[in-house]
């Protein structure tokens, strides 16, 4: 699916947010997805929060908190 939001963490991680209502964690040294987590919406928009969390937000105007583990 066509990748619609991408935000960077640290030195190594990448979360990309897509049509297909999933939120990927990628792992930039082995260029591999190392979780996934359905998100319910196609998202437009990620970024992180002081605490760690990753903020989603979608194309029906909602935001969805996902705890980074």
């Amino acid at each position: 699916m066509i990748a619609n939001a991408l935000c960077g963490f640290e030195d190594s991680t990448l979360f990309s947010g897509a049509y297909d209502e999933t939120v990927k964690q990628w792992n930039m040294e082995t260029m591999k997805c190392v979780g996934t987590c359905e998100v319910g919406f196609c998202a437009n928009s990620i970024c992180i929060g002081s605490q760690g969390h990753v903020y989603v937000a979608g194309d029906n105007g909602f935001i969805k908190r996902l705890d980074n583990k």
